[in-house]
């Protein structure tokens, strides 16, 4: 015990020294920088932003995988201003500027939750998130109802006028099928004692959205929860009962969409991964999804196809990223699932469960790129910081 006090001082006196060197090479980098631009000035103020993100990287941000994850981001957004076309260079500069503050606050974030967040905090905020589930499930049920007057408004909208939103809901998120995923994720929150009551509540809401990926992933999530929690005949009856009642909304309510293989978002999936072959490796860089894929696809495979999104959120990040920076992200979340297995409490295995069912939405849409990503990222945090021990 004396022992790993004295080496962890010693780490504790080193860090300021590491810190202040560190800080003192970036910023030689920001003073002495050299960047191809005409105005010296804003290239200075390039490199200074590109050399303190590169230092707050690799100095704050302890998880070795998000480390890892941000620095390669951050080579790839300033390689983008090197390499795109003239004419795509201001549009593809800021696409992945602003994707890569996205997650770059995604992982300062997590590193000041997992600081500040201690152990006996975590079943305020898991109830505290099922308050916020129950308040947008009461919304939507106004809104289904036709009471909320913001529906009506959404309903004569540009965006609205090309879908079929007589019966359904589109809660505070402004889409049926973001409103859908975040009830979906919720839904295992309440899968204990005194919360269960609310659960039909929040299924009628999601089934009024009528969104078919967010009901497939509540099962999934569902599932989830009851393989880690529940003796062996309640688990087999549990997934049973998840997929039936799946199935029979796909059956009934779905019949378009019911077989995958026939699904729109098949469309998506054959031109990006035919991009993807091209640079397999090191991707297309950060944030280049649309423009990659409209430049390429057009000059390439001569197709007018242009996309916004790959609609299945791994499948973008590969595309945008390569498959080295799919090794991060699968390291972290490895990490996390094992440091689940060995601390399974009940609130662990309502934010894993839920953590599930978005990661399984993202197969058919893009939530990670929405707020939703920070609903993600408080489930892991509630799974990091629970122990058995405590």
């Amino acid at each position: 015990m004396t022992l790993k006090t004295n080496i962890q001082s010693i780490f504790d006196k080193g860090r300021p020294r590491a810190c202040g060197a560190a800080l003192v090479f970036f910023i030689f980098i920001a003073v002495f920088g050299i960047y191809n631009d005409a105005n010296l000035f804003w290239a200075h103020c390039r490199i200074a932003e590109w050399g303190l993100l590169l230092f707050i990287s690799l100095v704050f941000v302890r998880n070795i995988w998000l480390k890892s994850f941000l620095v390669l981001c951050l080579t790839r957004m300033i390689l983008v201003f090197f390499q795109m076309p003239d004419a795509l260079a201001q549009q593809a500069g800021a696409s992945a500027f602003i994707y890569f503050y996205y997650i770059f606050l995604f992982a300062i974030t997590y590193e000041i939750l997992m600081r500040h967040v201690d152990r006996h905090s975590t079943t305020l905020i898991i109830n505290g998130l099922c308050v916020v589930a129950i308040l947008q499930t009461v919304y939507i049920w106004f809104q289904h109802f036709k009471i909320d007057p913001v529906f009506q408004g959404w309903i004569d909208a540009m965006s609205y006028k090309n879908m079929d939103v007589k019966d359904l809901v589109v809660g505070t998120w402004g889409h049926t099928n973001l409103s859908g995923a975040y009830l979906a994720a919720s839904v295992p929150l309440f899968l204990r004692k005194r919360w269960f009551y609310f659960i039909p509540f929040l299924l009628t809401a999601l089934f009024w959205g009528r969104s078919w990926g967010a009901i497939a992933a509540c099962a999934v999530g569902v599932i989830a929860w009851a393989l880690v929690t529940q003796k062996k005949s309640l688990k087999i009856g549990i997934a049973l009962f998840a997929l039936l009642a799946s199935f029979a909304y796909g059956s009934f309510f779905e019949h378009r969409q019911f077989n995958p293989f026939r699904s729109d978002r098949m469309q998506y999936f054959k031109p990006t991964i035919e991009l993807m072959k091209i640079r397999p490796l090191i991707g297309w860089g950060l944030g280049q999804y649309k423009n990659a894929f409209y430049a390429v696809n057009k000059t390439a495979f001569k197709s007018p196809m242009q996309k916004t999104h790959a609609h299945f959120d791994i499948l973008e990040y590969t595309f945008e990223m390569g498959l080295l920076g799919v090794i991060p992200v699968i390291g972290f979340l490895a990490s996390t699932f094992l440091h689940f297995l060995k601390n399974i409490t009940a609130v662990s295995a309502s934010a894993f469960a839920g953590a599930i069912t978005l990661l399984a939405n993202s197969c058919s849409t893009f939530i990670f790129h929405t707020p939703l990503a920070w609903i993600f990222l408080v489930y892991l945090i509630l799974i990091r910081k629970e122990t058995r021990s405590c």
